[in-house]
C-alpha cells in the first residue's frame, strides 16, 4: 500500500461493490486506510481497506465518475468529476465520527500511519498537512487564536457540504 506519501504493507484484496468499470481510485490525503473509488455505474465508494468493507456509497453524479481527489490542505474535503459535466465537493466528516469535532476543539487527532492502520484504532490524521495544522494551533498565543487557526483549515465556506 502506498499513496499520498504513506507506505504500509497489507495483503492484496478484492473490493466488490461497483456494478461497472472502475475509472477513478485515490487514497485519502490524510487517512491512510481510506480508499475512494469512482465508477461508470455513477457511484463513488469509500472503502476501509483495513477490513475490506465499503463505508459509504455516494450517488450524486448522473453519469460516469471520471476522477477523484482529496483536498491537499483540507483533510475532510473530497472532490469528484463526472461525464455529467459537474465538479462536486463533498465532506467526509461523517466517515470519521468525532475526529472533525476533536480537531476543531484542539484535541490530538494525529497519529503514525502504523498506529492508524490497526483495525481497532480510532480514526486519526496522519499526513504533513494535519501535523502542520496542529503545530500552528499550538504556536498560537491565546486559545481564541488557536481555535480560529483550526477553524480556518477545517470549516468550509457556504456551498461546500
Amino acid at each position: 500500500l502506498a499513496g499520498n506519501g504513506f507506505a504500509h504493507r497489507i495483503a492484496p484484496m478484492l473490493l466488490r461493490g461497483h456494478l461497472d468499470c472502475t475509472r477513478a481510485v485515490t487514497w485519502h490525503q490524510e487517512i491512510p486506510y481510506m480508499l475512494i473509488s469512482g465508477s461508470w455505474d455513477e457511484c463513488i465508494r469509500v472503502w476501509d481497506i483495513r477490513q475490506g468493507i465499503c463505508l459509504r456509497v455516494v450517488m450524486d453524479h448522473h453519469s460516469d465518475v471520471y476522477d477523484l481527489c482529496s483536498h491537499p490542505t483540507r483533510p475532510f474535503l473530497l472532490v469528484s468529476t463526472s461525464r455529467d459535466t459537474t465538479l462536486r465537493f463533498w465532506s467526509c466528516e461523517h466517515l470519521v465520527p468525532g475526529l472533525h469535532m476533536a480537531a476543531l476543539q484542539g484535541g490530538d487527532v494525529t497519529s503514525s500511519v502504523e498506529a492508524c492502520m490497526q483495525i481497532e484504532a480510532p480514526a486519526r490524521l496522519c499526513a504533513q498537512t494535519s501535523l502542520d495544522l496542529m503545530a500552528k494551533s499550538r504556536a498560537c498565543k491565546t486559545p481564541w487564536e488557536a481555535a480560529v487557526a483550526r477553524a480556518d483549515s477545517l470549516i468550509y465556506g457556504d456551498g461546500i457540504h
